[in-house]
């Protein structure tokens, strides 16, 4: 393999189909001055009670977002108007209107198409994937609850759930399509797998940019040595998590778990009606441990952004109503969410809290100052992300008084606490943003436009 300059983006082939692509490194400046194009949408489950977020940054709840609020803003008092017009649910009303804007036709499918892949028709980036999607939740009844990404009407992006399966979405694979009707052969090609790094099949073009003949300097073939061992690392994690469990049946439990380390299905369930954690491909996460799953699937989506697979995408962490339950709480946060009233903690602020503790851990990985990219600044500093739930007050189930956040973006978004007071509908945030990214002036159900929001443009 011979190479004499390291373009904006490169990646290595090799068998099967991996393709394992370089991190983007800021060497050539002067030609990256044009800005890429980057979105993220980040949705989290059983809604926001305004009384948590009303005392802005100084809310107990939002402190695990303390380290980033200088890229943050805070946007309060937003109504959800297109949501009461859905089928299903409260929860699955306000889930499908996220980062659409109009009411969905049934539980089965969104109403329209989601803002990232308007972004990547609008922008159509080079890049392997179109917009990746990545989500962990344990219990959903309806599709509109779990998936967040959508191409169009009846045209869902489902989340990617277990790690070792969005680490292949990202860098392929080394061996053929497992075969049908044997499954003995099935096993003896999954342990291949596991005994099979994806770097072994581009051996040849990892020693021609890190190696002694290689025509970068010593910094960059140390950036590039890293990065191959992050990708081991990250691959080793993904199937080391891929081997929890196994042998159960997809029963639904009794209780919900805990936030424990046990396992629950490990195949062949329906996405519909079951417990678990599905994929595109109907298989589920075999760890419930979520303290483990969830960095690792920031950690694999961080990287599909850094190595330029994609520019868009969209993280799910949990579904809209989701039903898990911590160790030590005898209802599942779905229930505590229904009996919350503010000034009687029932435990659910620990719910919301450890949602905006995996929120910041995504926002950390972005903000890496350990990697720049070629325009200058940081994943998050180039990339909008958009972040929000269903509902206001879970309770009585409110469309009204929701909270979202707007972070990073460089500039494009300025940081601060906004408060719209429900003059402002989700519609406007969505036609704000879309407006902002070069996307069209409007986004969603025009009847609930009203005009573009104010202060944080």
């Amino acid at each position: 393999m011979r190479m004499t300059t390291l373009s904006r983006r490169v990646v290595l082939r090799g068998a099967g189909t991996v393709a394992v692509g370089l991190p983007l490194l800021p060497l050539r400046r002067a030609q990256a001055a044009a800005k890429t194009p980057r979105l993220v949408t980040f949705y989290f489950g059983n809604g926001m009670p305004p009384a948590y977020s009303s005392p802005g940054w100084m809310s107990p709840v939002l402190a695990p977002l303390q380290p980033h609020t200088a890229k943050i803003a805070l946007l309060r008092g937003i109504a959800n108007r297109s949501a009461p017009g859905g089928a299903g649910h409260p929860h699955a009303r306000g889930s499908s209107a996220f980062a659409i804007g109009y009411a969905n036709p049934s539980v089965e499918t969104a109403g329209g198409q989601s803002l990232d892949f308007a972004a990547y028709e609008a922008w159509k980036p080079p890049t392997s994937l179109s917009s990746l999607a990545a989500s962990m939740w344990w219990w959903s009844e309806d599709i509109v609850r779990n998936t967040h990404s959508w191409q169009g009407k009846g045209r869902p992006n489902p989340g990617v759930t277990r790690p070792l399966a969005l680490f292949t979405r990202i860098f392929g694979s080394a061996l053929p399509p497992p075969p049908k009707g044997s499954p003995e052969e099935a096993s003896q090609l999954k342990q291949r797998r596991y005994d099979r790094s994806v770097l072994d099949a581009v051996l040849e073009g990892y020693k021609a940019v890190t190696g002694p003949a290689s025509p970068y300097g010593p910094s960059v073939r140390s950036t590039l040595s890293n990065h191959f061992e992050a990708v081991r690392s990250l691959e080793r994690r993904a199937i080391a998590a891929d081997m929890v469990g196994g042998g159960l049946t997809c029963k639904v439990p009794a209780a919900p778990p805990d936030l424990s380390p046990q396992t629950t299905c490990s195949s062949g369930c329906d996405t519909k009606g079951s417990t678990g954690t599905h994929d595109a491909g109907g298989g589920v996460n075999k760890s419930s441990n979520w303290d483990q799953v969830w960095p690792l699937l920031v950690d694999l989506f961080v990287m599909a952004l850094r190595c330029d697979a994609t520019r868009i995408g969209n993280l799910t962490c949990t579904a809209s109503g989701d039903r898990y339950t911590f160790a030590g709480q005898g209802k599942n946060v779905h229930d505590l969410a229904h009996g919350w009233r503010a000034g009687a903690e029932n435990g659910f602020d620990k719910s919301v809290t450890w949602l905006m503790g995996n929120l910041a851990y995504f926002l950390e990985a972005m903000d890496d100052p350990a990697f720049t990219l070629p325009e200058g600044g940081t994943l998050l500093d180039n990339t909008p992300v958009l972040i929000g739930t269903e509902i206001g007050d879970p309770a009585p189930h409110s469309f009204s008084s929701l909270t979202f956040m707007l972070a990073g973006g460089k500039g494009l978004f300025k940081p601060g606490i906004y408060d719209y007071g429900d003059k402002s509908s989700e519609v406007d945030l969505y036609s704000t943003v879309a407006r902002t990214l070069g996307l069209g002036v409007r986004f969603g159900d025009r009847r609930y436009f009203s005009g573009y929001l104010g202060g944080v443009v």
